[in-house]
């Protein structure tokens, strides 16, 4: 979820390669990921409109919370600094 939070700041989107070469794991094990975080809501999928071949794998509104919300805990405990905010998806 954090490549994928990255990504959307960036104003980029992964596919389920980009983020097997991140996790350097096998390619059913990256889809088992990702079909659990699916499952909760969390990443959505969808096809590539430039390159048919390829799956995109997106946050949705409630990842996007809640990829933020695990930061600001993370940041908070750490530092105690001020919150990050969720961008909203596309």
């Amino acid at each position: 979820m954090l490549t994928c939070f990255i990504a959307l700041l960036e104003g980029r989107t992964e596919c389920v390669k980009q983020i097997q070469s991140l996790l350097e794991d096998s390619h059913t094990a990256v889809l088992r990921h990702i079909d659990a975080l699916e499952a909760h809501q969390l990443i959505g999928r969808q096809r590539d409109p430039i390159d048919g071949r390829r799956t995109l794998v997106l946050l949705t509104g409630h990842g996007a919370i809640a990829t933020a919300r695990y930061l600001n805990g993370f940041k908070t405990t750490l530092t105690g600094a001020a919150s990050v905010q969720p961008p909203i998806p596309a």
